[in-house]
């Protein structure tokens, strides 16, 4: 299996990669999916129960579900053909499904043991 990132790590890098994608759909005019697309993983880190949760709603497995459907939904919008984007919009929320879609596996789901738990479990 190998080494797993803490999930504050998997809340962090989302953090930047929504808000990234926020930065670059507010500057152009590409229509509502790529702004639907950055607003929905803003939402998704902000409410989970994690460390950088600002409103703890959902719990981590739900937030995996929703990682691993905003991850493909980011792909498929990227590579789509039906809705016009601009090719630095496709790039954009293309790498970004694909950044997304390679830290879902390598991330430590469970909530940490605290040391209390663990000497006297």
């Amino acid at each position: 299996m190998g080494f797993k990132r803490p999930f504050w790590a998997h809340q962090a890098l989302e953090y930047v990669l929504a808000l990234a994608l926020l930065s670059h759909v507010l500057r152009v005019d590409d229509g509502i999916w790529p702004r639907v697309l950055a607003a929905a993983l803003l939402i998704n880190v902000a409410v989970v129960d994690g460390p950088f949760g600002a409103f703890r709603l959902t719990t981590r497995k739900q937030h995996r579900v929703v990682d691993v459907v905003l991850a493909a939904g980011a792909v498929l919008l990227g590579v789509q053909w039906w809705i016009e984007l601009s090719t630095l919009t496709r790039v954009v929320v293309l790498g970004i499904g694909l950044l997304l879609g390679a830290l879902i596996p390598i991330t430590q789901w469970e909530p940490r043991v605290s040391r209390r738990t663990r000497r006297t479990g």
